[in-house]
């Protein structure tokens, strides 16, 4: 019998998280005290950190948290918002013996599956914030599940 494996990127999240979220604090104190002192060349710093902002605000609502689980029975994969509160619905969920083929290319994980009428379907799941190291271990995980299947 298999064992389940479960891979995340929650390290990576949160060091991220701590090292933004102070920039965006730092930010939009910059850019209160520029209103608030409206000081010579405070319209150059005010445009910079209106941007920095932009920029910032991108980044952090861009971000997911990326959760693979095998059972070995069943592979599910979840992606959601680091500020996302509650159970998420999987991106894809499928039973592990429909896993016909996988490739890893420039950091997304691709997934061919097969279908009932003997068709295949390809899908992409983004590989944010994994390490090399854990990629290995998915793809070992995965070639175990497409030779014991």
């Amino acid at each position: 019998m298999r064992r389940e494996f479960i891979l995340n990127n929650r390290y990576y999240t949160r060091v991220f998280l701590a090292v933004m979220l102070p920039l965006l604090i730092l930010d939009i104190l910059l850019m209160i005290g520029c209103l608030l002192l409206s000081f010579k060349g405070s319209n150059l710093i005010l445009i910079v950190t209106f941007i920095a902002l932009f920029v910032l605000l991108i980044v952090l609502f861009g971000m997911r948290c990326l959760e693979f689980e095998s059972t070995g029975m069943v592979i599910s994969v979840r992606s959601y918002h680091p500020f996302t509160i509650g159970w998420t619905r999987p991106v894809i969920e499928f039973p592990a013996y429909l896993l016909n083929d996988f490739s890893v290319r420039n950091r997304y994980l691709y997934l061919k599956l097969k279908k009932d009428d003997n068709r295949f379907v390809e899908t992409k799941v983004r590989l944010d914030g994994l390490t090399r190291n854990q990629i290995e271990k998915l793809q070992k995980v995965l070639r175990e599940t497409i030779e014991y299947c």
